[in-house]
């Protein structure tokens, strides 16, 4: 398992596309489990699901692009 925090905040534009659509994808590929956290949204698309955050409570729970329903909320 892998745990990225903020991993790739202030890198230059390149080496952000590379980190989310070679080195996590690849990651993936070998059956890694992958934790990221950012603030960067423009690449929550590459992610398997999205967990959101605010001010340390829960928001929202979305698996590629799909709203998590409620009730699971509570099990995450």
């Amino acid at each position: 398992m892998y745990l990225f925090g903020e991993w790739a905040a202030g890198q230059d534009r390149l080496f952000k596309r590379v980190f989310y659509t070679r080195l996590l994808p690849d990651l993936k590929a070998r059956g890694k489990t992958v934790i990221l956290i950012t603030h960067d949204d423009a690449y929550f698309h590459c992610a398997d699901r999205v967990i959101k955050l605010e001010d340390g409570h829960l928001q929202s729970v979305s698996q590629h692009g799909a709203e998590v329903p409620r009730p699971i909320l509570h099990t995450v």
